[in-house]
């Protein structure tokens, strides 16, 4: 005679503890990148999937007894919007995106201002920035995650700021 195994009995107890870390993970950087997404790929809905896989991938790692780290979750999401970049081949930004940008400065017309900025960037001078100015990620965290050298992100961040002061019409 087969008896029933209550369903939370068929999930492995490792599991739980990750479904619990997971939430936890998503509760502290689910906006953040999807908001570092965002600004990368102009494309809210690109941006959301993107996401979603992101974690999607840091719970398989989770299951398999990998920490998870914030430097790590941003690596996967820049990784994904590549893979998204390279599918799409897309090459001009979506003006209805700008919309749902984070607001970065107090009024909507320097909002605005800053956003169409952004727009004329390139997508490695937006990732730079706002890994930097909006992530917070220190110039060393950000090369390991690009797989370059720190000294490296400080150029291309000085660079980078360059050409948005150049695109925002601040005289150098």
């Amino acid at each position: 005679m087969l008896t029933q195994i209550p369903e939370a009995r068929l999930v492995p107890e490792a599991s739980h503890g990750s479904e619990d870390r997971l939430v936890r993970l998503m509760n502290d950087y689910e906006r953040p990148l999807y908001n570092f997404l965002l600004a990368l790929l102009r494309d809210a809905d690109a941006a959301l999937d993107c996401t979603q896989d992101t974690f999607l991938r840091a719970y398989e790692q989770m299951n398999r007894g990998k920490e998870i780290k914030a430097a790590w979750l941003y690596t996967v999401a820049r990784n994904r919007a590549m893979d998204e970049f390279r599918r799409r081949r897309r090459t001009e930004p979506d003006i209805e995106t700008l919309e749902h940008l984070p607001a970065v400065t107090r009024s909507s017309e320097d909002r605005l201002a800053v956003e169409a900025a952004m727009s004329q960037l390139s997508e490695g001078d937006r990732e730079v920035l706002y890994l930097f100015d909006v992530a917070g990620f220190k110039t060393d965290e950000i090369g390991t995650m690009l797989g370059v050298r720190g000294s490296a992100i400080r150029q291309r961040l000085s660079r980078a700021r360059a050409r948005f002061r150049l695109a925002y019409g601040v005289e150098l």
